[in-house]
């Protein structure tokens, strides 16, 4: 599911996105942004990788937590505290699968999908020990 909206997001709903202005009222974004394109995780012409990136792992992150906490673990202990640490992966997963897809695609060459699907092996690794051992306990 990830992936297939990924590839959507890329492919035609951010394609040919362009960078922001780095005269805009979002300074803050613009200059992550422009630290990220200078590290190398996001290149200007492939801003619609890192955008499709961000979405989907959203969507993917709503998606399991429910899945997880309702048929996998069939959890019972208190949703905002699950959410907490989950929200915390979260943001941890999005800095990572980031900085795997922005690597794998603007410094190796990999086209998008291939670069996403490596990163999401790499986070379904470690997440299912911490949902496991530490969530959905």
């Amino acid at each position: 599911m990830e992936v297939a909206l990924f590839a959507v997001l890329a492919n035609a709903i951010f394609a040919g996105i362009e960078p922001p202005d780095p005269n805009s009222d979002s300074r803050v974004y613009v200059e992550v942004l422009g630290w990220l394109m200078a590290i190398g995780i996001v290149a200007a012409d492939k801003l619609s990788v890192f955008y499709a990136n961000a979405v989907s792992l959203t969507v993917a992150f709503w998606f399991t937590f429910a899945m997880n906490r309702i048929f996998s673990f069939r959890s019972k202990a208190p949703l905002l505290g699950q959410l907490g640490i989950y929200t915390a992966l979260f943001v941890f997963n999005l800095i990572a699968t980031s900085a795997i897809v922005g690597v794998l695609v603007n410094s190796v060459n990999l086209i998008p999908v291939i670069a996403k699907t490596i990163s999401i092996g790499c986070i379904v690794s470690w997440n299912f020990l911490i949902y496991k051992f530490l969530i959905f306990r």
